[in-house]
């Protein structure tokens, strides 16, 4: 045992003082960014508050002991006193070092994890045990620290031996900390293990200094260092939470999914999804939205305390919802509580949401969280049961859910293994009663799925950006196609190509298309580009200056898709269009009053602004001399031909136009 005289001794405290502030603020913070209702920010919240009661402790047990000393008042009853609540300190210190690596648990495997591994459990537990024994053993006898007064003066009795030992397994909690981070991975980010593996010299400086230097308490303030670390990297309210809905986001989503397949746990997901929602967006404010996507959030909490579900809810993204339940909560899944709620609460705007479920038994319908993630996207982007309630098991083997569910892996196999073919649709010159020209169409022939509808992989490959990839490829085969001699032996005029809207805000598009020009010394008049009339009008700046580069060039435009977006003469005032293409909507509906009326207006106004006009989906003679009669210059659409593929085009052409 070692007696240190505290005869004339006075601990320095101001860095426990600034160590309480930056932990109240780190809580206030906690409960302003919502985080308090999130389970691991429960936890962390109960570290925070752990931290605040030890470093209080030791500021209370501080400024007795400097009262004591400078009064000299060696008062049997303070000693008592000051021996009482630095006993608290170290069982508040050693409870929070184990919180602390609880927390850590909890978001690297789960509890459910440690439970299947009884011995790990215990072992784990020992060094905590022992901690625990010695601070209340060293309440009664001197096993480790106390004050006391001997021979009127007043010492600090301590075995420096079993100290260092007990501050060691509080260490011990923490590199294992490092070790459950490294272990899980998956679970965390590179910046968020590298910033963690910090919080093991911060508290070892910590305690090595009040040790060395006794009078400077530094350890709250490593501690409150730690605390500001952690929230950075774990606990940041952006990284965590969907500023939407005040969810759990996507990104935790994957990490809760991987744990279920880490620890093997029996889950169900269910998905929720807003199919209505893009019109929400489009037809209101971004304040309804906001009450909209409260409204919502609180249904779903409601939902869970109902059900009972101790697993968080997360947000997807744009009325995309997921939760993780029990089976004891699974009765819940298919019951239309949560969309009666939302419709029977009072909101300011009139938009009831049409609302899809889908239920996943985790981990028996996927081998594994990569796939659950992987569907999960496609949910939301490319399937859709056209149900109210699905449950996974029973449509899993769908041929076509199951190419669904492999459009990343099937677009990246197609463009690969040239499983990508250009076809042309042929387009009829009403002119020249010959086929002129035709619009080159993507199709996708998988070896291993087979034939892939259009209508699948291209608004998929939208909405992840692969689109322009397909481009590049169709514009190298039409350009490949239109430097041929057999064009010329034809009698082409032009071959028409869609531009994507990805293609059409590309900044390197003109530069991409100049390259395809000079490798192929290729005429811009026998291309014609076509842009879709529903473009986003807010890259209009970048639309309009990569059209105008591309005229000067000298290209031609089509306007595709009229009458399926907000037409106006603005727009075709604006845009450096040569062509309109009259939608098959249209076409289809062309003998409805209505529809014939704004036929008139609309072959009127094209002819009046010297523009030329196909007619897209004529399947029917009547609607061929119809269009004629309007003043049609091109038809196109299933009456002469389905798309064909090049060989089939080429001897197409050569025999209807001899």
């Amino acid at each position: 045992m070692i007696n240190i005289d505290l005869t004339g001794f006075k601990f320095i405290i101001n860095f426990d003082y600034v160590a309480i502030m930056i932990m109240a603020i780190m809580l206030i913070y906690m409960y302003i960014g919502r985080l308090v209702s999130l389970r691991r920010g429960k936890i962390f919240t109960i570290v925070i508050i752990l931290s605040i009661v030890a470093t209080t402790l030791d500021i209370f047990r501080a400024n007795i002991i400097n009262g004591i000393v400078s009064a000299h008042n060696y008062d049997a009853n303070l000693i008592l006193l000051v021996n009482i609540i630095q006993t608290l300190y170290l069982l508040v210190l050693f409870i929070l070092t184990f919180s602390f690596f609880s927390y850590i648990i909890d978001i690297s495997c789960g509890l459910a994890y440690l439970k299947k591994k009884k011995l790990m459990l215990i072992l784990l537990m020992l060094p905590a045990l022992a901690m625990f024994v010695i601070t209340v053993m060293n309440f009664f006898t001197d096993t480790l620290l106390k004050f006391v007064l001997t021979n009127g003066r007043f010492y600090l009795r301590l075995n420096f031996t079993l100290l260092l030992v007990t501050f060691s397994l509080t260490l011990v909690y923490l590199v294992l900390t490092i070790v459950f981070m490294i272990r899980f991975k998956s679970v965390f980010e590179k910046k968020q293990t590298i910033g963690m593996s910090l919080i093991l010299p911060l508290v070892a400086v910590g305690v090595i200094t009040e040790i060395m230097v006794d009078k400077l308490l530094v350890l709250s303030f490593m501690i409150s260092m730690c605390i500001i670390l952690v929230q950075t990297v774990l606990e940041s309210s952006e990284d965590l939470v969907d500023e939407k809905t005040k969810l759990y986001n996507i990104s935790e989503f994957v990490k809760r999914v991987r744990k279920v397949y880490i620890n093997k746990e029996n889950k169900y997901l269910l998905l929720i999804k807003t199919t209505n929602y893009p019109e929400l967006l489009k037809e209101y404010s971004s304040n309804e939205v906001y009450e909209f996507n409260m409204l919502v959030t609180q249904t779903l909490n409601e939902t869970r305390k109902k059900s009972k579900m101790k697993d968080e809810l997360f947000s997807l993204n744009d009325g995309y919802y997921a939760s993780i339940m029990s089976g004891e909560s699974i009765k819940f899944a298919d019951s239309d509580d949560f969309r009666d709620s939302i419709v029977a609460n009072e909101i300011r705007i009139d938009f009831i949401p049409v609302i899809e479920r889908c239920l996943i038994e985790l981990p028996n319908d996927f081998d594994s969280a990569d796939e659950v993630i992987n569907f999960v996207n496609n949910y939301r982007q490319a399937i859709t049961f056209n149900r109210v309630f699905t449950v996974y098991h029973d449509v899993k083997g769908d041929k076509n859910l199951v190419i669904a569910n492999h459009l990343e892996q099937i677009i990246d196999t197609g463009l690969k293994e040239n499983e990508f073919v250009v076809y042309y649709q042929p387009i009829y010159s009403i002119r020249n009663k010959k086929f002129k020209t035709a619009e080159a169409l993507v199709r996708l022939n998988s070896k291993k799925y087979g034939f892939i509808s259009p209508a699948s992989f291209i608004p998929y490959a939208e909405k992840t950006g692969r689109i322009s990839e397909i481009d590049s490829f169709v514009m190298e085969e039409v350009f490949k196609f239109v430097s041929s001699s057999i064009f010329q032996v034809l009698g082409l005029e032009y071959i028409e190509i869609n531009l994507s809207m990805a293609e059409c805000v590309d900044l390197g598009l003109v530069d991409r298309i100049k390259e395809l020009l000079d490798r192929y010394s290729v005429d811009p008049k026998n291309i014609n580009l076509e842009i879709t009339e529903s473009f986003d009008t807010s890259e209009m700046e970048i639309i309009n200056n990569n059209l105008n580069k591309l005229v000067e060039l000298g290209f031609k435009f089509s306007l595709d898709d009229y009458g399926t977006g907000y037409s106006n003469i603005h727009r075709f005032s604006s845009l450096p269009i040569s062509i309109v293409k009259i939608d098959k909507s249209l076409v289809d509906e062309s003998e409805d009053t209505n529809i014939k009326k704004l036929l008139d207006y609309s072959f009127n106004i094209v002819k009046d602004l010297d523009k030329q006009t196909v007619v897209e989906g004529v399947e029917t003679k009547e609607q061929l001399d119809r269009f004629i009669d309007y003043g049609a210059t091109y038809i196109q659409g299933y009456y002469f031909s389905k798309p064909l593929n090049y060989e089939s085009y080429i001897d197409f052409v050569q025999e209807k136009n001899e």
